[in-house]
C-alpha cells in the first residue's frame, strides 16, 4: 500500500484494499477488514465519474467483501443490503460469474435469517449457474449452504446428503476452508444419531483442518485471532468426548480451545528482540513499557487478592491486566511483520494430562474449568486421577 500510494492507478487501490481486507478478514482482524474494504468501495466510487463499467464491476466486487465481513461481524441486515446491492450491479452488467456468487450469499444469508425458502430460491438458481460455468467450488458451498438450510427445515437426511456432497467438492477442489466446516456439521449430525465413534471421527477430521489452515500463518498472534472465533467446534468436541468418558482426551481438546497469544508471549521471552537486524528502536522501547506495565499489574492484582478490598478492585485490575495483553499481543504482530526475522519465535503447546500429573506433587491438585457451549466443564487432577464434573453455567454461577 506504501508502494502504490503516489501511483495514480485507481484499480490497483482498490484491489490493494480489497485484499487488504481480505487478508484481515481471514485472520479475524474484522474491524480493519471492514475499514479496508470501505476504503475500496470509496475509491470504486469515485471512478465511476470516470469510467462507468470498470468501476461498477470493482464496486460489485467490494459489495460482495463488504457483505461476507458484515457477515462475521453478525449484521446481517447490513450484509444482506451488501449482497442486494452487489446482485443489482451484476445483473446491470450481465455478469453471471459475479451472479453466481450473488445468489450464493443471499442464499446464506437467507438461511442465517431464518428465511429458509428464500434461502433454498437463491442456492437452486446458485447451483444452475455453477453447473452452467462448472465452477466447483462455487457449487461446493452451495451444497453446503443448502445442508445448512436443510437443517433449520428439521429434514436431516437431506442435510446429511448436502454436506457430503459439499464435503466430496471441497476435498476434491481444495476448498479447506470450508472442508471442516462440512466435517464439523457432519459430526453434530452423527452425535445428534447417536453415532457418537462416527462422530467423534468427523471432529477429529474438522478439528485438524482447521489447525492445518492455522498452522500456515505465521505470526502467532495472528494465528490466536484465526482460532478464537471458532471455538464453539472445541467445546462441542470437549462436549462429545466427556460423553464418551474419554477424560484425558476431553482435557488435551479443552487445552488446545483456549487462546495461545499469551502463553505465547510467555513462551517467546527468551528470544532475542534486540538483536532483530532491522528492528525499529521505538517498537523495542514500546515492549520494554507494555512489560513493566504488565508486571506491575500483576503484582498489583496480586495484592488485591490477599486484602479485603472487594471483587471491584480485583475485577478493574484483571481487566486493565487483559488490555496489556492485548496490547502487547497486537505490539508483536507489529514487530514481527516488520522484522521477518522474529516470525520463527516459539509457540507454546498444551500438555497431555499425563506430563501434567507427573509435573504435580504428591499433595497438589489442580481445578481446571473450561466453559463449553452452555455447560462449565471443572476438571480435579492430581498424580493419580483426573475427574470432570459438568454442570449448568446458569446455576453453577
Amino acid at each position: 500500500l506504501q508502494w502504490i500510494a503516489p501511483l495514480p492507478d485507481k484499480p490497483l487501490h482498490i484491489r490493494a484494499q480489497t485484499s487488504l481486507g481480505l487478508i484481515k478478514l481471514s485472520l479475524g482482524d474484522l474491524e480493519a477488514a471492514l475499514d479496508a474494504q470501505k476504503r475500496a468501495l470509496q475509491i470504486a466510487l469515485e471512478w465511476e465519474e470516470e469510467r462507468e463499467t470498470e468501476a461498477q464491476r470493482e464496486q460489485a466486487t467490494v459489495q460482495k467483501n463488504l457483505g461476507v465481513t458484515y457477515l462475521q461481524l453478525k449484521q446481517q441486515a447490513q450484509a444482506l443490503a451488501s449482497f442486494q446491492a452487489a446482485a443489482k450491479l451484476d445483473a446491470t452488467l450481465k455478469a453471471e460469474r459475479g451472479l453466481l456468487y450473488d445468489h450464493l450469499n443471499l442464499g446464506n444469508v437467507f438461511a442465517l435469517r431464518n428465511q429458509p425458502d428464500s434461502a433454498l430460491f437463491h442456492l437452486a438458481r446458485a447451483e444452475t449457474l455453477g453447473v452452467r460455468l462448472q465452477d466447483q467450488r462455487a457449487l461446493a458451498k452451495a451444497f453446503f449452504f443448502k445442508g445448512q438450510t436443510l437443517l433449520q427445515m428439521n429434514q436431516r437426511p437431506r442435510a446429511q446428503a448436502a454436506f457430503a456432497q459439499a464435503l466430496e467438492r471441497a476435498e476434491q477442489f481444495r476448498v479447506e476452508e470450508l472442508a471442516w466446516r462440512c466435517l464439523w456439521q457432519m459430526g453434530a449430525l452423527a452425535k445428534q444419531a447417536g453415532e457418537l465413534e462416527r462422530a467423534w471421527d468427523f471432529y477429529q477430521r474438522a478439528l485438524a483442518g482447521l489447525e492445518s489452515l492455522s498452522a500456515k500463518i505465521k505470526i502467532a498472534e495472528y494465528r490466536s485471532g484465526f482460532i478464537d472465533d471458532k471455538a464453539e467446534l472445541y467445546e462441542e468436541a470437549v462436549l462429545l468426548l466427556l460423553q464418551m468418558k474419554r477424560e484425558p482426551e476431553a482435557f488435551m481438546i479443552a487445552e488446545r480451545a483456549k487462546s495461545r497469544s499469551f502463553a505465547d508471549m510467555l513462551g517467546n521471552s527468551g528470544v532475542d528482540w534486540q538483536a532483530a537486524q532491522s528492528a525499529d528502536r521505538g517498537l523495542l522501547e514500546r515492549r520494554e513499557r507494555l512489560l513493566e506495565a504488565i508486571n506491575f499489574t500483576q503484582g498489583k492484582l496480586a495484592a488485591v487478592q490477599t486484602q479485603t478490598r472487594g471483587i471491584a478492585s480485583a475485577q478493574a485490575e484483571n481487566d486493565t491486566l487483559a488490555a496489556l495483553q492485548k496490547a502487547y499481543s497486537a505490539l508483536l504482530v507489529e514487530m514481527k511483520t516488520a522484522n521477518p526475522e522474529l516470525t520463527d519465535a516459539v509457540s507454546v503447546e498444551p500438555l497431555p494430562l499425563s506430563e501434567v500429573q507427573a509435573m504435580l506433587a504428591d499433595s497438589v491438585a489442580l481445578v481446571e474449568y473450561f466453559f463449553a457451549k452452555d455447560r462449565l466443564v471443572c476438571y480435579v487432577i492430581d498424580r493419580l486421577q483426573a475427574k470432570d464434573r459438568t454442570d449448568d453455567q446458569a446455576t453453577t454461577l
